[in-house]
């Protein structure tokens, strides 16, 4: 297998998170980590650490995955009929989009649609609706083309640090645990039973009282075995407050566990402890 070098980025409220990881022979290696404030008024804020990345001695870089922050995209679950044509499906896609969307226009957004569970006698599935501004999309593209990147996925936190879940805990294939996604004051939480997302819901708010039984309902509903939890939001203080209200065991995902750091990075001690921050991008990079 020839070696790749893909670089994942992320990032939530205003900070982003950057992974270049080496690819060859089924070894992954992490070649350079950094983690950065927004500095600029651009919507495209979180690539200025991209400008100029091939010149920093990392070799020829394969590609480039986003994973988007939460706030940035919209994530809408309803109810879908399973009879209707695509042209159907795309009408009812739209129609729901409008409803949250100040002067929604369906050609200003760009949907992915994810089956969440299904129900054959009724002919109804449930559906997450994922969208993102076209704009917004074209705009990354044009700046990574000008730094001759190939812009390979976009992705949202979720569904990075979700790529990354499967990958490092394998055995989560086999129950119900609930993926955590916390930023500033907003937490995602995807219900997957047996490897699958069977739900998604959100919540925001920094209350630790209201989280804890925002979280706790879910576990009951579903009878989730395991939460693991990521993102800039998932403090330490946050933590051990959910582990000691919650019924479930609380796990802090760890990207980097079935990694090794390259010889020639020197600077990721800094960020041990703190791994979980860097699910969505390092997961969105992986990710097939």
């Amino acid at each position: 297998m020839a070696k790749e070098l893909l670089v994942g980025l992320s990032f939530s409220d205003a900070t982003a998170q950057m992974a270049i990881l080496e690819i060859q022979s089924g070894t992954n290696e992490i070649r350079f980590v950094e983690e950065y404030e927004k500095k600029s008024d651009s919507e495209v804020w979180f690539l200025d650490h991209v400008i100029g990345l091939k010149e920093r001695g990392f070799g020829r870089l394969s590609s480039i995955s986003v994973a988007f922050d939460n706030n940035s995209a919209f994530l809408h679950s309803f109810p879908l009929d399973g009879t209707f044509t695509q042209s159907e499906q795309n009408e009812q896609v739209h129609w729901e989009l409008s409803q949250l969307i100040a002067d929604f226009r369906p050609n200003d957004y760009i949907n992915d649609i994810h089956i969440l569970r299904t129900n054959a006698r009724e002919q109804v599935w449930d559906v997450l609706a994922v969208s993102l501004r076209r704009s917004l999309v074209y705009g990354m593209q044009e700046i990574l083309s000008q730094e001759k990147l190939d812009l390979r996925l976009v992705d949202t936190n979720h569904f990075g640090a979700q790529a990354a879940m499967l990958m490092i805990h394998p055995d989560v294939k086999r129950k119900t645990v609930g993926l955590a996604g916390f930023t500033g004051n907003r937490i995602d939480v995807g219900i997957l039973t047996k490897g699958r997302l069977t739900d998604y819901r959100y919540s925001t708010g920094t209350d630790v009282t209201e989280i804890t039984k925002f979280l706790q309902a879910i576990v009951n509903e579903f009878v989730a075995t395991e939460i693991m939890v990521h993102g800039t939001g998932a403090t330490f203080d946050l933590t051990k407050a959910l582990r000691s209200s919650l019924s479930v065991n609380i796990t802090m995902l760890n990207p980097f566990r079935k990694m090794r750091v390259s010889s020639s990075f020197r600077g990721f001690d800094k960020f041990i402890g703190y791994e979980h921050r860097f699910a969505a991008c390092v997961g969105s990079a992986l990710r097939r």
